[in-house]
């Protein structure tokens, strides 16, 4: 079972070929969804750690993840959690442009810490392949990202089965989520824990404005052909949170 990360007045309504502005009264809200895509499970359960330190860097402690099944995890912020309004735009009308370039920002904000854990990673699983450790373009094939949101983009249910592993998408406690195992998603012995987490008002009200600013940033340096810059937990003392 999949379910959308868009909140509507009445689904039923919804139509093929609708227009943005059908579509805007329609909806009444987004849920982020933050969809961590990798190749392995150890790089995603690293990936999903950076983000969950991310959301609490920008304020928001409201949040919650749960294992995709296979070898991801989602992460979910709840439309409660900011504002109704934002630079005189109804927000519930910037799906999917906002969530799109939150994805973006966060990508971009824990890309260097990333690098650095994956780094760590791969030369302990692979220190007798030292080939690999010094190429740098096969380190950057194994790298996490986040699939981008997309109209009518659906993710699988909470304590749904994933159709080609039959594990279940369960919902992973953040404190335990470095000692998570995928047996743990056996369907036959799971014990079921809220994903939809209570939020504080106007609590992603920061991580929106930092995304939004760092894109009209990045789009006046595209715009003048500077590089684009990279920002990280580093420089931003991440590690006091």
């Amino acid at each position: 079972f999949h379910v959308s990360e868009e909140l509507w007045h009445d689904p039923l309504q919804i139509v093929t070929g609708m227009s943005q502005e059908e579509a805007n009264k329609l909806r009444k809200g987004w849920d982020l969804l933050i969809d961590i895509d990798s190749k392995y499970l150890d790089f995603s359960k690293i990936t999903a750690q950076l983000i969950a330190r991310a959301f609490e860097f920008h304020g928001i402690k409201n949040y919650n993840l749960k294992f995709s099944g296979s070898k991801g995890f989602h992460l979910i912020v709840p439309w409660s959690a900011f504002p109704e309004e934002f630079q005189n735009q109804e927000t519930k009308n910037m799906f999917p442009e906002w969530p799109r370039i939150i994805c973006l920002y966060l990508n971009n904000f824990i890309r260097g810490s990333l690098e650095k854990e994956i780094g760590k990673t791969t030369s302990t699983i692979f220190s007798s392949t030292a080939k690999f450790i010094k190429d740098e373009d096969a380190q950057k094939k194994v790298m996490p990202d986040l699939v981008l949101v997309a109209p009518r983009h659906l993710f699988r249910a909470p304590y749904s089965l994933h159709e080609k592993t039959s594990l279940a998408s369960i919902v992973v406690d953040k404190k335990a989520l470095e000692d998570f195992n995928p047996l743990q998603a056996n369907p036959l012995g799971i014990k079921p824990l809220s994903y939809l987490p209570e939020a504080r008002k106007n609590e992603a009200k920061e991580l929106l404005m930092q995304a939004l600013e760092w894109h009209q940033e990045q789009e006046k340096e595209k715009k003048a052909g500077q590089p684009e810059k990279k920002i990280s937990l580093e420089n931003r003392k991440f590690e006091d949170v």
